[in-house]
């Protein structure tokens, strides 16, 4: 007799639960639950006659045997989306709110990955520096850089990041005697500057030049017109290139991160991979 196949609620609970190494955090992805997350995988393993996950303190984590149904599971689920999305005929875009910084620095080198994995799915980025509706004919995801909660909404983290000072091939930061007579660039919002200069019990220099996007503020940077805070995720690309160089080996955590924003109502099936996807590339560079 051939075994019983588990429920798809079931299945996208496991796939969320290793991905994000959490019953909780999955339950708020798959609209469950923390309880009825946690029985399905306890009522999973036992039809299966093994352990899927090392339960411990903050969070789980998946064995050697979740892990390998996993790689089953995920493609499954691939698969499944793929084909109910084929067998619409109307399939309007999926809409990404993010701010441009984001979007020019992480977010587009990676979206061609994705397009390779669904070219069914169109998505349209739209930089906006306001928090749209998701979900509310504004937007059907959104990408946003803070610390939350935002109103009417479901958030995600998709990533943390550390802070340390850049600046163009050739600069230096020797000590706080230099930074007062340099420049230092950010945009609006200088409390990351603060809050570095806090953690290394530097003065803040008086000059400063503001700037009203991040991404303009790395340019400044790399074409010398001062000294940058490098927020790691998206200063990768110019370090690893030169055209940027870290100055100091000092680093603070950000308190702010950046997160996944959902609407409050479940997903169609095209959101929900893009937001799938998102998650699980964020989670492989953690």
């Amino acid at each position: 007799m051939s075994r019983r196949l588990p429920s798809t609620e079931t299945l996208r609970a496991f796939d969320a639960a290793v991905r994000l190494g959490s019953f909780s955090r999955a339950a708020d992805v798959v609209h469950l639950t923390h309880g009825a997350v946690s029985r399905r995988i306890a009522a999973l393993e036992e039809d299966l006659g093994v352990a899927l996950f090392d339960r411990q303190a903050r969070g789980v984590r998946a064995t050697a045997a979740g892990l390998k149904l996993h790689a089953v599971v995920a493609d499954a689920l691939e698969r499944l989306h793929t084909g109910l999305d084929s067998l619409s005929t109307d399939r309007p875009p999926v809409r990404v709110s993010v701010l441009p910084s984001f979007a020019s620095r992480w977010l587009l080198p990676r979206l061609g990955q994705f397009r390779g994995l669904a070219p069914d799915i169109d998505v349209q980025l739209m930089a906006d520096y306001a928090l749209v509706q998701v979900g509310r004919g504004q937007a059907d995801l959104a990408i946003r850089y803070g610390t939350g909660p935002w109103r009417g909404a479901r958030a995600e983290l998709l990533f943390e990041e550390t802070l340390f000072p850049v600046a163009s091939p050739g600069g230096t930061l020797e000590g706080p005697e230099a930074l007062a007579s340099a420049t230092l660039l950010h945009d609006s919002d200088r409390a990351d500057w603060q809050l570095w200069l806090a953690a290394v019990g530097w003065p803040e220099p008086k000059r400063h030049e503001t700037f009203n996007d991040y991404h303009m503020v790395l340019e400044a940077a790399a074409s010398g017109h001062g000294i940058a805070l490098g927020r790691s995720r998206l200063v990768e690309p110019d370090l690893a290139a030169g055209r940027l160089v870290r100055l100091r080996p000092e680093a603070v955590t950000n308190p702010r991160a950046y997160h996944l924003i959902l609407p409050p109502a479940p997903l169609t099936p095209a959101v929900e991979r893009v937001a799938d996807w998102l998650r699980r590339t964020a989670a492989a560079e953690r």
